[in-house]
């Protein structure tokens, strides 16, 4: 007689703001259904991931991520998920609204072999950034979610979010899930699940989701930022600012048939790449655009204590070699532990011409560990 279990049956994604509207008898319910099946002792888990590029790819060349490699390989643009967007009066996409309520979703996948019961999904936000850490980042809310196994639920954070009229919604996003061993609600849970391990680390852990990139008209061809360029080591240390640049045409029915989230933000990955097509619905056009980037005093300081972990884990990735995707090296800072220094970045399209869209991507690197990135997509007008 075969000792294999049988594979359970494909259940619905279940969000637990529909399971507390339903009082607390299914609360209940769901909560008996969770503590059984970590006693069924499984040998299948969970397998979480909030990708950081379409799980079908929508770019010429474009692969999938679902979340077998990491680190992510060099080249990708690992802060840039289609799957972390806001929802505001203007509906939902990725621009945020400054002096208003905005509620971030994130699509969080299940690719593993069981159901993920509970999963609990962090959001977070951070001032316009090259890297973040869990030093930079402030907590908007936490959500606890049931995705089962080959399925993704889109998991919306009820705690409202009001952008900084400082940053004009340009902040960086930052989701944390997890499938922990133990929850602390509604009640202790043990069984064989999948924790997160580099919490903030979307390169080394694909329980991390991150989106760094912001969308904005071109007035005559020309856009500008305010980044700030973070050391989030427990230590002193030399940090390299790259960069990367294009210009891109792309049809008006291939964006709106695949989406603007997912085409805008594959752009992040295509900036600078000699490679890129010049010809099919996403295209690269004319010369790059003009880049001046200039990395100014320190302007604050962030504590350390929280990233000892995320250090640990880039370590062990200390000495594989320069990244020849990288980019231009454009400004170098030697900065101190949990050190802050401004960021002004002023792009000029060099061929403007209405609709075109001007790529900048400026990334952040240690040891050539890629440690983050900030993309800036301007539409020409």
């Amino acid at each position: 007689m075969s000792t294999h279990r049988r594979r359970p049956p494909l259940d619905p994604g279940i969000g637990l703001e529909g399971v507390q509207e339903a009082g607390t008898g299914h609360h209940e319910k769901l909560h008996r259904a969770w503590a059984r099946l970590a006693k069924e002792g499984r040998t299948w888990t969970p397998f979480l991931v909030v990708p950081y590029k379409p799980v079908v790819p929508v770019l010429p060349g474009q692969t999938p991520d679902l979340g077998r490699i990491r680190p992510v390989p060099a080249g990708e643009a690992f802060w840039a998920s289609p799957y972390i967007v806001v929802e505001n009066s203007g509906g939902i996409g990725l621009t945020a609204r400054a002096g208003e309520d905005n509620f971030v979703h994130a699509r969080v996948f299940n690719f593993g072999r069981a159901t993920s019961v509970p999963t609990q999904v962090d959001f977070y936000w951070a001032d316009p950034s090259l890297g973040v850490s869990a030093g930079t980042c402030r907590h908007i809310g936490t959500e606890w979610a049931e995705i089962r196994h080959g399925a993704s639920l889109d998991v919306r954070c009820r705690t409202p979010w009001v952008p900084e009229f400082l940053n004009n919604g340009h902040e960086c996003l930052v989701v944390n899930t997890s499938n922990p061993t133990a929850t602390a609600s509604p009640g202790s849970v043990f069984g064989p699940f999948d924790p997160i391990q580099v919490p903030f680390g979307p390169r080394l852990d694909r329980h991390v989701g991150q989106r760094n990139l912001t969308v904005e008209p071109a007035q005559g061809g020309s856009t500008a930022m305010t980044l700030t360029l973070t050391n989030p080591l427990p230590f002193s240390a030399r940090m390299l600012v790259t960069l990367r640049a294009g210009m891109f045409e792309i049809d008006a029915e291939h964006l709106a048939k695949t989406g603007e989230t997912e085409v805008l933000t594959g752009l992040a990955a295509l900036a600078g790449d000699p490679d890129a097509p010049k010809e099919g619905p996403v295209r690269r056009v004319g010369r790059p655009p003009a880049v001046k980037v200039a990395v100014g005093e320190v302007v604050g300081t962030v504590p350390t204590d929280a990233t000892r972990g995320y250090a640990a884990a880039l370590v062990e990735h200390v000495g594989k070699g320069p990244d020849p995707e990288a980019g231009e090296i454009v400004a170098t800072a030697r900065m101190r532990a949990g050190e802050q220094r401004g960021v002004e970045v002023v792009a000029h399209a060099v061929e403007p011409k209405a609709g075109w869209f001007t790529v900048v991507t400026l990334g952040q690197t240690w040891e050539d560990l890629p440690l983050g990135g900030y993309t800036l997509v301007g539409v020409v007008a």
